[in-house]
């Protein structure tokens, strides 16, 4: 159980209710985290700041935009979005795609 954001392990998997998850995303001393939550538990990372994890970032968006557009595939990128279904589950990834002719 989360009792508080002081004693939260981050960069791991805590079991938690969906209310304590919620609890803790909107809690100001995680602005800069990431949250995730699945089947009961929730995970919250502290993402690596900076220009290497940019460019890493930047180089996997350009390469799948590329091959997207050579091969003639219909793709939507989102940057730093965040997918919820309320409930069951939640992640934020820095980068996403949607894939084919429909969204």
């Amino acid at each position: 159980m989360v009792t508080s954001p002081t004693q939260m392990t981050t960069d791991t998997w805590v079991k938690a209710s969906w209310e304590e998850f919620m609890e803790l995303a909107d809690d100001k001393t995680y602005v800069d985290s990431r949250f995730y939550y699945d089947k009961g538990q929730l995970r919250i990372e502290m993402p690596p700041i900076g220009s290497s994890h940019s460019q890493d970032n930047n180089i996997i968006a350009n390469v799948i935009n590329l091959y997207a557009t050579v091969n003639n595939i219909r793709i939507k990128g989102l940057v730093n979005g965040s997918f919820r279904k309320p409930g069951l589950r939640e992640f934020q990834p820095d980068l996403a795609f949607y894939i084919g002719s429909e969204f």
